[in-house]
């Protein structure tokens, strides 16, 4: 092979050709500093390849292109860093500027940095892709998921695989919003809505107004806050006209008044399925007014839903 020591002539045109070679990686240009490392110079560089044009800046003529070159990592298994770096300013004493560069992942895999030292795009063949800004991961790809990361507790998972459905899944509870009052989705198409998440609801979650009797209850209760059924039994004395049952919001407030549905679904007496009920809201309860006057021993089926 011929070896060419600079500086050497300049060349209009240089063709390497290898013929025959097949599938077998067989090197033709080799850039190599033969130069022993040692205890005390434990680097030693391989010679830059260049690409190098010009231009001109509105004011002079300046150099623009790109170098690349092997850095070596001295430690107990050496790694490769493939070097880019950008060339510019004057074309005789041109600057070069550090871009980023390539090398080995912790497994097997490349890690893209950038000049500081921060790992911007890691491709590896066991734990799969990783993109960085600066310090902090912004999303990784593995066989199970794409996770996207807005911050220590914003993160939302695109799966297919393992327990769940496929779908988009906020990672842990802690994200809890999706756009903004100002950044909104125009549209979003559902086969069906399920609100699932909300903390199921108790007897201690109603209270009952006195006009449903001194003993009077709220039990067979399912659902949340967003959606719930629940059975209320009049009993005792007292009954009187226009009671009321007040829910308070399971997981805190809506910080503005919801809507709501509420009807009786259920109930003792067919006269009692055609007793109106009337509904108000404020950011953390639900009251319900049953605009007639109970009946010791019966009872009343009511379905809400609620809607920020």
């Amino acid at each position: 092979m011929p070896v060419f020591n600079p500086p050497t002539t300049y060349f209009s045109l240089v063709t390497i050709r290898g013929d025959g070679i097949g599938a077998v990686a067989t090197t033709y240009l080799d850039l190599e500093n033969a130069t022993a490392a040692t205890a005390l110079a434990t680097v030693q560089e391989s010679p830059a390849l260049e690409w190098r044009g010009r231009v001109w800046d509105t004011a002079q003529d300046r150099a623009s292109g790109v170098r690349a070159r092997v850095r070596p990592v001295s430690q107990a298994t050496p790694v490769p860093q493939l070097v880019f770096e950008q060339v510019s300013g004057d074309p005789a004493a041109p600057t070069y500027t550090e871009l980023g560069y390539l090398t080995r992942g912790t497994a097997v895999g490349v890690d893209l940095f950038d000049a500081s030292g921060n790992s911007l795009l890691r491709l590896d063949n066991s734990i799969g892709v990783t993109l960085r800004y600066g310090a902090t991961i912004r999303m990784t790809i593995d066989s199970e998921r794409i996770r996207l990361i807005g911050g220590a507790n914003v993160a939302f998972d695109i799966t297919e695989v393992g327990a769940l459905d496929p779908g988009l899944y906020p990672v842990s509870d802690l994200v809890d919003q999706i756009g903004s009052a100002s950044l909104r989705l125009t549209r979003v198409y559902s086969r069906r809505y399920w609100a699932s998440g909300g903390t199921a609801l108790v007897a201690g979650d109603f209270a009952l107004s006195a006009g449903w009797g001194a003993t009077a209850s709220v039990g067979t209760i399912t659902g949340d806050a967003h959606h719930a059924r629940f059975t209320v039994t009049s009993a005792g004395a007292g009954q009187a006209a226009n009671p009321t049952v007040t829910l308070t919001f399971k997981d805190g407030t809506w910080t503005n008044s919801p809507f709501a549905q509420v009807q009786i679904v259920a109930a003792s007496t067919a006269a009692d399925l055609l007793v109106a009920v009337t509904w108000t809201t404020t950011a953390t309860t639900l009251v319900i007014t049953f605009n007639g006057t109970p009946v010791a021993g019966r009872t009343y089926t009511f379905e809400s839903m609620v809607l920020g």
